[in-house]
């Protein structure tokens, strides 16, 4: 896609969003009420979705699990196998299947495919829920998207995008998001999260900083693709997580030279702050349960310049960022940044780090359906066209 045509799609969606009423998560809500209501997957995901739906009145009727056990029980409804005959066909065909475990492009239609077959005939994907949830900023769940200094964030960070494929995501996530319809929107293919080939990166994956390390599944991938890893070091905050992160990095220890595991958040500043634990999505929140330590990198690292940085930390990557401006002005690593936890993210992050770093190209990738998993590439290698 070429920046204009980006441009002009964004443009219009705001222009579209300013004459109709967005798709809300509420409205949404509210057509499902007095449905069925069935979840596939009891997983972090499945659990997850229900909560959700349990705090908005939305009552569940069952769980749908391949390694249902019989009689099995969650949050006081039963957890089916997809083939259930406790489950009629009269009762498959009015209910609502929401699909609650994360996919893969070619995963996700065999499956929504098999589902039809089993009499389910309205299945939808449980990222397109979560999606409705994404704020504008941490700030504010939507903005003023007539106002020109937004428009011209938008348009002034298509700019900075380096290639089409980009691009393209940049403007039909976006626009997803504007106008809260998730029904078009951009995954992109044959590239794996942080390691995708089709990005050139100029330092690598040396020294490799891990800020949100959940259960060391990016280090298990990493050492998979790549072999041995100079340096490892890896941010978790929540104590289970963080366990069984450094159960992976003692599994791993033969593929690296050295790790370093701290069991805190990253921001903006060393300080205290609450956390709300919720697996593989523990976030800092104000009304969380439990208080952890928060650093920042440029306090962390002393005498040390990291390759490369992932952030996937919840919605703190712009708190995070501003934590690490001296590693990152003066040892200018690749980065892989989250932008998909809020709105705002998709232009003020690349705006940012470009103010920092005039030399930074910038690649965006979605990695998993309905804008979730969208990822900021960035580097001062340029892709070859």
């Amino acid at each position: 896609m070429q920046l204009a045509e980006t441009q002009q799609v964004l443009m219009s969606a705001i222009s579209k969003k300013m004459q109709n009423q967005p798709f809300t998560l509420a409205g949404f809500l509210a057509d499902i009420a007095h449905i069925p209501v069935f979840l596939y997957g009891a997983g972090a995901f499945g659990r997850q979705m229900f909560r959700l739906l349990a705090q908005n009145g939305i009552r569940v009727r069952g769980f749908l699990d391949r390694k249902a056990q019989p009689g099995q029980m969650l949050y006081g409804v039963p957890v089916y196998s997809p083939d259930s005959v406790d489950i009629s066909q009269e009762e498959r065909k009015r209910s609502l299947l929401i699909v609650s475990i994360v996919l893969t492009l070619e995963e996700r239609m065999p499956l929504f495919q098999s589902l039809n077959k089993l009499g389910f005939s309205q299945v939808v994907d449980g990222q397109s829920i979560r999606a409705r949830e994404v704020p504008f900023s941490a700030a504010c769940y939507e903005a003023n998207w007539s106002d020109s200094e937004l428009t011209g964030k938008i348009c002034a960070a298509a700019e900075l995008l380096a290639d089409g494929a980009s691009r393209e995501v940049y403007a039909r996530n976006l626009r997803a998001h504007i106008l809260r319809n998730y029904d078009d929107y951009m995954e992109s293919t044959d590239c794996c999260q942080y390691f995708t080939e089709d990005v050139p990166l100029a330092k690598g994956f040396t020294r490799f900083v891990d800020c949100g390390a959940y259960i060391g599944d990016t280090l298990t991938q990493l050492v998979k693709k790549f072999g041995n890893v100079e340096t490892y070091v890896g941010f978790e905050p929540d104590c289970e997580s963080f366990g069984r992160l450094a159960s992976t990095a003692a599994a791993l220890r033969h593929n690296l030279s050295q790790a370093f595991l701290y069991p805190c958040a990253v921001g903006g500043a060393n300080q205290m702050a609450s956390i709300m634990l919720a697996e593989g999505s523990s976030a800092l929140s104000e009304s969380g349960e439990t208080s952890v330590q928060v650093v920042s990198l440029d306090n962390v690292f002393v005498g040390f310049a990291p390759t490369f940085i992932k952030m996937d930390i919840e919605g703190a990557e712009v708190a995070a960022l501003h934590g690490a401006e001296n590693v990152i002005r003066t040892s200018r690593p690749d980065l892989a940044v989250c932008i998909y936890h809020n709105i705002s993210d998709y232009f003020e992050i690349p705006l940012l780090l470009h103010r920092w770093n005039p030399n930074y190209f910038f690649y965006l990738r979605a990695h998993s359906s309905c804008t979730m998993e969208t990822v900021l590439y960035v580097t001062e290698r340029r892709k070859q066209q």
